[in-house]
């Protein structure tokens, strides 16, 4: 009887020990998505804004160079011509994109693509977007901020 009580005492604590070892470890081993899921993941919110007459002026990663984009970005502002421009911008704990999205009458969209806007882990590969109308871009082609608005509004 006292072999039999022993050991349900063991099984038990036993049971539990590894119970918990098991949520441990699943909860460190969370997948995060990688660098092409991210990518697809911004072309998708970026293709909410596209149109088939629109100039992809680019996407330009944070560390490269950007001049053609923001060259592009700006032609494309003056002729009124529709246009798409993202750089990555330094975010704290999250993917961040700015983006300037310019439509055929001459209206622009600042668009912020957060990959965790509440910095929270980043389990899946998606962004959310913030728009404003933009009255006023700012385009730099060196420094942080590549991508700004001045003037805007919340849309």
């Amino acid at each position: 009887m006292y072999l039999q009580a022993k050991f349900g005492v063991v099984a038990a604590l036993l049971a539990g020990i590894l119970s918990a070892l098991g949520v441990m470890l699943a909860s460190g081993y969370e997948t995060h998505p990688s660098e092409s899921e991210m990518r697809e993941a911004l072309e998708r919110e970026l293709d909410r804004f596209a149109s088939l007459e629109m100039t992809m002026c680019g996407l330009v990663p944070r560390g490269h160079d950007r001049t053609d984009a923001i060259s592009c970005a700006v032609e494309s502002i003056d002729k009124k011509t529709p246009f798409l421009v993202a750089s990555q911008e330094r975010g704290e704990d999250s993917d961040v994109w700015a983006g300037l999205v310019g439509d055929p009458q001459g209206g622009l969209q600042f668009l912020v693509l957060d990959s965790s806007p509440h910095g929270q882990p980043q389990v899946r590969a998606e962004y959310f977007v913030t728009t404003h109308e933009c009255q006023e871009p700012a385009l730099s082609d060196s420094g942080d901020g590549a991508v700004r608005c001045r003037n805007y509004g919340i849309r």
